[in-house]
């Protein structure tokens, strides 16, 4: 009798330190496997990313990534949610890892109630910047392309040869506006945007105010260049001077006809619609960048009578040049228009050069397109079918992966 009670004592209480430890730990934590630890590709340095694997579980919080150096000290470098299974130590530059040196690195799946458990460490990596950045090389070839095809043409300008640029309406129906102000004895206006001077589409405007101020000085007419900034101002003024200083009427410039008005833009355009209002302009030229007050100078312009050209490389006011200009360049026209006026071989060779440039993505594009269509059609797959289905298969997915991505 007393040894079925001792018996009966020991088994009670072995299921009562197992359920004691079933409480405590009801699952052990799992470990985290396959921890691995790489250079980052394509980087400047000092970015390693760590891989690993593990099951999701309902009881995983978060995973802490610790880093180990070649003497054994380890520090915490951060933590990643429980749906990740990577890390890049570097995202933090005041922890990111030195480059050259090895370092390995051990990650520790935390659940809830605090229960922890890490894994093996990694192998040792260590961080190098990258020579050349992958993703970017295509880049890096259109540039190779563009500047093979700009070398080309700039060699050919300078031995003679002609570079064709197609007409510009816009360009061509300069002449005539500045005569009719001719005829009618009145003046020109040419306002040359309101950006600064060192804005590209600023230069290509006061390169096409060249060829304005030239014409109207052969006809002995004013021009009027009211300036919203003020280092625009003195280049604009000097263009002018230098067009009729070279058709031989250097005495019937006026200085006063091209003036710096205000940087402030609702102002100049107030300014400069009085101005058109009162010389009563008979042509008005609006090439360069605007914003919402160009309607105030156009406007003013259309009830005046005025014949309008504009340019401007503004998308949000390309809409209200076209309904208010008689003639208008559009985007790289104006750039275009600059190069045909100043008739400088390097300027003409970058039109071109562009152009070439445009025709060559644009065929990219056509043959990626047709690509595309052919192997979503299935066309491709019957067609390689002699090589077997399969196979056929797979290379159809090849060249779609390659051209597209997957």
């Amino acid at each position: 009798m007393n040894d079925v009670r001792t018996i009966s004592s020991i088994a009670f209480a072995a299921l009562t330190l197992a359920s004691a430890a079933a409480a405590a730990d009801p699952d052990p934590a799992p470990a985290p496997t396959g921890v691995r630890a790489e250079d980052k590709p394509d980087d400047g340095g000092r970015n390693i990313v760590v891989t690993w694997e593990m099951a999701q579980t309902e009881r995983l919080v978060r995973f802490e990534i610790a880093r180990i150096d070649a003497k054994g000290g380890r520090v915490a470098i951060g933590t990643a949610p429980a749906v990740d299974r990577s890390f890049t130590d570097g995202d933090d530059a005041s922890t990111a890892p030195k480059d050259g040196v090895p370092y390995r690195y051990v990650v520790r799946a935390v659940l809830d109630g605090g229960v922890a458990a890490d894994s093996a460490p990694s192998e040792a990596a260590s961080a190098a910047p990258s020579w050349v950045h992958r993703a970017r090389l295509p880049g890096l070839v259109a540039v190779a392309i563009l500047a093979a095809m700009f070398g080309v043409l700039v060699i050919r300008a300078r031995r003679g040869a002609s570079i064709y640029i197609r007409p510009i309406p816009a360009l061509a129906a300069m002449d005539d506006a500045v005569g009719r102000a001719a005829e009618m004895g009145r003046p020109v206006l040419y306002a040359p945007g309101l950006e600064s001077v060192t804005s590209p589409v600023t230069l290509a405007s006061v390169g096409i105010l060249s060829r304005v101020a030239e014409r109207a000085a052969r006809l002995h007419t004013r021009i009027k260049v009211p300036n919203y900034d003020p280092l625009t101002y003195p280049v604009a003024q000097e263009i002018v001077r230098r067009a009729f200083a070279k058709v031989g009427r250097a005495d019937e410039f006026q200085p006063d006809d091209v003036a710096y008005l205000t940087s402030r833009s609702f102002t100049y355009a107030a300014a400069v619609a009085g101005m058109m209002t009162r010389e009563r302009t008979a042509s008005n030229f609006f090439i360069g960048h605007f914003f919402s007050e160009y309607l105030i100078l156009a406007e003013t312009g259309v009830a005046t009578g005025a014949v309008q050209i504009g340019g401007t490389d503004s998308v949000a006011q390309l809409p209200f040049v076209i309904t208010t200009c008689d003639e208008t360049m559009i985007g790289e026209e104006v750039f275009a228009a600059a190069a045909l006026v100043g008739d400088d071989p390097v300027s003409r060779s970058t039109i071109k050069a562009h152009d070439w440039f445009k025709i060559l993505i644009i065929a990219f594009v056509a043959l990626g397109a047709g690509v595309k269509l052919v192997l979503d059609a299935g066309v491709l797959v019957s067609m390689l079918g002699g090589l077997g289905v399969d196979r056929a298969g797979d290379v159809a997915a090849r060249i779609s992966a390659a051209l597209f991505g997957g």
